[in-house]
């Protein structure tokens, strides 16, 4: 168990480095400001319908979350009347401990969602990272009893390697070049076929010229 810890403390970590890594960057509003107050009056207006809480961090509204879903940029949100809005809406609705992922809960327990979201906050119980690693460990608990592996098998089960974003961008060039060289590959290939027919019908032509040569009556050959 020991050796399974700190093989799990590990990728977490780890995790936790990729995620802060790749973090989403600030967002620039597209949005006029005239069409963000629209579009933040009718999220306010499901939120309130549906009685689901709003997106919260630290114990306040997360302006950021409210963002992504309207898509502006934070500070596009960041005005007094909204405050009093967002404001006038948690105190009906509350707030979450952090912002949910948006997926929808499809495991119950006696009858009930098992949780009544996921969060995106690695400090959150119920958020991605946590629940991941619980995740893994029952992943490394379910594979050593039904294998029967050794303490010492298991701790060699390592999580899979990050790739970065200079990775991706290579593997995507390098896909796109494997289509190219495959499109031009297949036009050869198309070049190649219609040559071969090509051969393919003069040959025929040819012995057929060849088989009505043979046919042809011979002229007897004058005397000498």
């Amino acid at each position: 168990m020991p050796a399974l810890r700190r093989r799990l403390r590990t990728g977490h970590h780890r995790r936790r480095a990729y995620w802060q890594k790749h973090r989403r960057a600030p967002r620039r509003s597209r949005l006029p400001a005239a069409a963000v107050q629209e579009q933040l009056h009718w999220t306010l207006e499901r939120y309130l319908s549906s009685g689901r809480p709003l997106p919260g961090h630290a114990g306040k509204v997360n302006y950021s979350a409210l963002a992504a879903e309207i898509g502006c940029s934070d500070s596009a949100l960041y005005l007094p009347q909204n405050d009093t809005k967002l404001a006038a809406v948690a105190a009906r609705t509350g707030i979450t401990v952090s912002p949910p992922v948006p997926i929808p809960i499809t495991g119950k327990l006696d009858g009930q969602p098992w949780l009544p979201h996921i969060g995106t906050s690695t400090s959150n119980p119920n958020g991605t990272l946590p629940l991941a690693i619980l995740l893994q460990a029952a992943c490394y608990i379910t594979i050593a009893y039904l294998s029967g592996m050794l303490t010492s098998g298991s701790t060699t089960l390592a999580a899979p390697p990050e790739i970065d974003v200079a990775t991706v961008t290579n593997l995507r060039h390098d896909n796109a070049r494997l289509r190219r060289d495959n499109h031009n590959l297949a036009a050869n290939l198309e070049v190649a076929i219609s040559n071969i027919q090509q051969l393919t019908l003069e040959v025929h032509q040819l012995r057929e010229a060849l088989d009505h040569a043979r046919n042809v009556t011979r002229l007897p050959r004058p005397p000498r």
